[in-house]
C-alpha cells in the first residue's frame, strides 16, 4: 500500500492504470505526475526510488480531539506566590495541592485519577477532550471498538458521576521522536522529576516503525503540553483511522502520520 500527498492509500497494481507508473524495484505503482517519459525512475535508480518511497510512506493516523472547557481536577484551585515558579496557581483547596498532582509543578502525577463527580459538558459528542489531558468517550464509541474488536487496545475507565461516558486510553505505547522533531524539554521540576514544559508534538515523528500499522490505538510515551495539561498523542493504525472516520464522529479530526 503507497499514501498519496492528501493522505489516502493508494493500491499496488499488477498491471498500473493509465497515469501511473510501476515501479520496477517495488512493484508499487504510484501516480505520475508529469508527462516525459525521461523523468520517470529508471531501473538503476532501484534503490534510491525505494528509499524515497519508504521515507514518504504514511505509517499511522494522529487523532486531535476538540476539548470542552472542563477539568477532571475540578474546580478547586488556590494562588501561590509569585516566586513558586511555574503557573501562578495550582489545583487544590486552601494551599493544600489536589492528590493526584505535584506539590511543587502542578502536574498531573497519578494517571488513574478519576473525578468521583466529574460529568462530560458536551453531551452530545461521541469524543471530547478536558483542558487537563483527558480524553473521554461515549458508550457508542465503546460500542465502535468492541463491534470492531479494538477493545483490547484500550481502557475504558468509568465516570462514578457519569454511566454514558468513560474515559478513554490505549494500553499501547509508540516511541515519540523527540529528537527528529527537535522537541522542547523546559522547567525541569525537582519534586516529580519531569519536565513542566514539553513543546514540539506535531508533524509527529515516531522511532522504529518501518511499516505501517494497520490496526489498533497506541499512545506516544511522551506526554505533551505544560504542567497539568501534558497528555499523549493518541495514534490509530490506518485501517482503525478508515473505520472512525466512516462513523462520522464530530468534533476530532485525524491527520495522517509519515515516516
Amino acid at each position: 500500500m503507497r499514501t498519496s500527498r492528501n493522505g489516502m492509500l493508494m493500491t499496488t497494481f499488477a498491471t498500473a492504470p493509465q497515469n501511473w507508473l510501476t515501479n520496477k524495484c517495488t512493484g508499487v505503482a504510484v501516480h505520475v505526475e508529469f508527462a516525459n517519459p525521461s523523468r520517470w525512475p529508471q531501473p538503476g535508480d532501484c534503490g534510491r526510488y525505494a528509499a524515497t518511497l519508504r521515507a514518504q510512506m504514511l505509517i499511522a493516523y494522529h487523532m486531535q480531539i476538540h476539548d470542552d472547557g472542563t477539568h477532571m481536577l475540578g474546580s478547586d484551585t488556590y494562588r501561590v506566590s509569585p516566586n513558586a515558579g511555574y503557573y501562578d496557581w495550582r489545583f487544590g483547596i486552601d494551599g493544600i495541592p489536589h492528590p493526584a498532582t505535584c506539590p511543587t509543578c502542578g502536574r498531573k502525577t497519578d494517571p488513574e485519577y478519576i473525578n468521583p463527580h466529574f460529568r462530560v459538558r458536551c453531551r452530545k459528542r461521541d469524543l471530547t477532550a478536558t483542558y487537563d489531558g483527558y480524553v473521554l468517550v461515549s458508550a457508542r464509541f465503546r460500542e465502535f471498538c468492541e463491534s470492531n474488536n479494538l477493545h483490547h487496545d484500550v481502557r475504558f475507565a468509568n465516570l462514578p458521576a457519569d454511566d454514558d461516558y468513560f474515559a478513554f486510553k490505549p494500553s499501547r505505547t509508540l516511541e515519540f521522536d523527540a529528537e527528529r522533531r527537535n522537541t522542547r524539554f523546559e522547567d525541569h521540576c525537582p519534586e516529580c522529576d519531569e519536565y513542566f514544559n514539553v513543546i514540539g508534538a506535531t508533524p509527529v515523528f515516531l522511532r522504529n516503525i518501518e511499516q505501517p500499522i494497520a490496526s489498533g490505538f497506541f499512545r506516544s510515551d511522551l506526554e505533551f503540553a505544560s504542567g497539568h495539561e501534558q497528555s499523549p498523542l493518541i495514534i490509530l493504525g490506518t485501517d482503525t483511522a478508515q473505520a472512525v472516520q466512516r462513523q462520522g464522529f464530530q468534533k476530532m479530526h485525524i491527520d495522517p502520520i509519515e515516516n
